[in-house]
C-alpha cells in the first residue's frame, strides 16, 4: 500500500489503484489497503465501489490504537459521531501520541469543523509533531490550509524546537542513551 500511496501522492491514480488491488490480492485482511483503495474510489467520485471497502475496514479494524483508520471509514460512511468517538478512544489509549492528535485534526477538517481541527493540530504540534512537509501536502487539511489561524499556527511551530521527551533527557545525562 505504501507504494500505491506514493503513486497517489504523485498524481498517478492508475498505478496507485493497481498497487492497492495487487496488495488486496496478496492479503485480504490488510486494513490499510481497503482504506486507501476506498479513499481513491471516493476521490474519483465512485462511492458505490468505495462503500464496500469502508465496510471491510469496519469489519477488520476493531482495536482503537494508533494504527487504526476506522474513524475515517466511519466518516466516509457518514457516521460522523461514531468517527469522533472512535478517534477519542484512540487518543485515550495513548494521550501522548502526537500522531493521534494529528489524525483527529485531519478527521475534523474533513468534517468541516475548522476551529476544532486547528485546536487538535495545535495539541499535536505541542506534543512534538513536526512533519511539516506532510502537513503541507495532506489533502485532509485542505479545508483549513488557507485560514489565517492555520498559517499562524504552522509558522509558530516551525520556529519552535521539537519538545524533548523527559525520560530521554535524564537518560541522556546519565549516558544511558
Amino acid at each position: 500500500y505504501c507504494r500505491g500511496w506514493c503513486y497517489e501522492f504523485a498524481g498517478d491514480d492508475r498505478k496507485a489503484m493497481d498497487d492497492y488491488n495487487a496488495g488486496i490480492d496478496i492479503d485480504k485482511n490488510y486494513v490499510s489497503l481497503y482504506m486507501m483503495r476506498g479513499r481513491l474510489y471516493r476521490k474519483q467520485g465512485n462511492m458505490e465501489l468505495a462503500k464496500p471497502d469502508f465496510e471491510k475496514v469496519l469489519e477488520l479494524d476493531t482495536i482503537a490504537d494508533g494504527s487504526s483508520s476506522r474513524h475515517y471509514a466511519l466518516l466516509f460512511l457518514n457516521k460522523k459521531d461514531e468517527a469522533v468517538a472512535w478517534m477519542d478512544k484512540i487518543i485515550e489509549t495513548d494521550k501522548d501520541n502526537n500522531g493521534s492528535y494529528y489524525d483527529k485534526a485531519c478527521l475534523l477538517s474533513l468534517m468541516g469543523k475548522p476551529q476544532d481541527a486547528i485546536a487538535a493540530l495545535r495539541v499535536s504540534l505541542e506534543k512534538g509533531y513536526r512533519s511539516f512537509i506532510h502537513i503541507g501536502r495532506d489533502s485532509d487539511l485542505d479545508s483549513i490550509r488557507n485560514l489565517p489561524e492555520f498559517i499562524a499556527l504552522i509558522e509558530e511551530y516551525k520556529a519552535k524546537p521539537k519538545p524533548v521527551i523527559e525520560g530521554l533527557v535524564s537518560e541522556a545525562r546519565t549516558g544511558l542513551v
